[in-house]
């Protein structure tokens, strides 16, 4: 679907390319006068979220819904050059297999053709970040991987970077949360690769949300999360669409994952939509996928579920714990579920004791990794939920631990 701000616009236009391209251009010109002089905005903090309105103005609002930004990779990829062939040579595929019809494949058409046309007019800042949206586009489609279940996310996060960088009257800062007026999903600002849907954020918000007993308000935002879901081997996920930690996307996490299925559930549970249930039952599938297209990894004992689908050696234990947590609440609605439990329930025992220091808790599995503050934080509320939930004396005991470990402080 063409952006609706481009719509909005174009509405007084002629059918012809031509005349419609001139209003265009003076309309991004308008957009951009104000902004020439524009300053970095200062890195998000916990619960602010720069808010676009259909004006392109921009304003900063506190979200206690809203979890804190994680690490913004400091390394930006080198882009896939935009504006190549691939992607109509995808759509056409996609038509020829009868996987799309005429309609939405004229419509996607259009749409890239408008982010090439609006990237062409920007310069700087603005043109490099659109072009790189652009281009991790043309990368899935060289690498087959601009299937059907990701043309709806996908095409969303071109879209809104189209109406970001070409009307927004602000940059965001490295990192920062943004969303739009007319919608309730958040994207990160990574430099280097434009404004970037992000499933743990988007969950955790939802989870807040229908905890607080916020029930239309969680209503109406699953409605546009669950459509951003794409089949990952056959599962359903929320993927990534953006390089990070080493990991070329799309890619999927364990601990995401799991946040996914526990707000599946309790959103179930207040409002009893059977579709909540149905994507949480779909949602177990990845668990039961190896690396790197799923996140199990063998172990003697049982599974461990890995937070980076692209980084099986990497053990870091809050992913696994929350991936727990999301199992444990599909457990009375789904046998596979209690099955994948067990099995993680078995290495869990084994691996945690192990992020123990005797003062304080290690990230990963990597010689000498000792937890920030905050991820120490998150791994207790983690085991706090899982000793909740199960009533397993190990839990139990390092939640408990790890909170007198605070006491301290984290060891110098």
């Amino acid at each position: 679907m063409i952006l609706l701000l481009l719509q909005q616009r174009l509405q007084a236009t002629s059918p012809g390319r031509a005349e419609r391209s001139i209003k265009l251009v003076r309309l991004i010109h308008l957009a951009l006068l104000g902004a020439c002089l524009l300053v970095l905005a200062a890195p998000a903090s916990a619960s602010t979220v720069l808010v676009m309105g259909p004006d392109g103005h921009v304003t900063r609002e506190n979200d206690r819904f809203v979890a804190p930004a994680g690490p913004v990779p400091s390394v930006v990829p080198r882009a896939r050059s935009a504006g190549g062939n691939a992607v109509r040579v995808a759509l056409d595929g996609l038509l020829a297999g009868k996987e799309i019809d005429q309609v939405e494949h004229d419509k996607r058409a259009q749409d890239y053709d408008d982010a090439l046309f609006i990237r062409n007019q920007l310069t700087g800042t603005r043109r490099r970040e659109l072009n790189s949206v652009i281009g991790l586009l043309n990368g899935f489609a060289s690498r087959g991987e601009l299937t059907k279940s990701r043309l709806h996310v996908l095409w969303l996060q071109l879209n809104r970077n189209v109406e970001w960088w070409g009307f927004s009257d602000r940059i965001p800062g490295s990192g920062e949360r943004v969303r739009f007026k007319s919608s309730r999903v958040l994207y990160q600002y990574f430099p280097g690769q434009g404004l970037e849907f992000h499933p743990l954020a988007n969950w955790g918000r939802l989870s807040a949300l229908i905890n607080d007993g916020y029930n239309e308000n969680a209503r109406e935002f699953l409605a546009e999360l669950l459509p951003m879901g794409s089949e990952r081997g056959g599962a359903l996920t929320w993927e990534y669409f953006f390089y990070f930690g080493g990991g070329r996307p799309p890619w999927t996490s364990g601990l995401s994952q799991g946040t996914a299925l526990v707000a599946l559930v309790r959103s179930y549970q207040r409002l009893n939509a059977a579709a909540y249930l149905a994507a949480a039952r779909r949602g177990l599938q990845i668990y039961t996928l190896p690396t790197p297209v799923g996140v199990r990894v063998r172990t003697k004992r049982g599974n461990h579920y890995a937070e980076y689908s692209f980084a099986p050696r990497t053990r870091i234990i809050n992913g696994f714990i929350q991936a727990l947590n999301g199992l444990w609440d599909v457990r009375p609605y789904s046998s596979l579920a209690r099955s994948l439990y067990r099995a993680g329930d078995r290495e869990a025992r084994l691996e945690l004791p192990k992020y123990d220091t005797g003062r304080w808790s290690r990230y990963d599995n990597s010689r000498g990794s000792i937890s920030p503050l905050n991820y120490h934080v998150l791994l207790r509320d983690f085991l706090r939920d899982l000793c909740r939930r199960t009533g397993t004396r190990l839990y139990c005991n390092k939640a408990s631990r790890f909170t007198a470990y605070l006491r301290r402080g984290p060891p110098s």
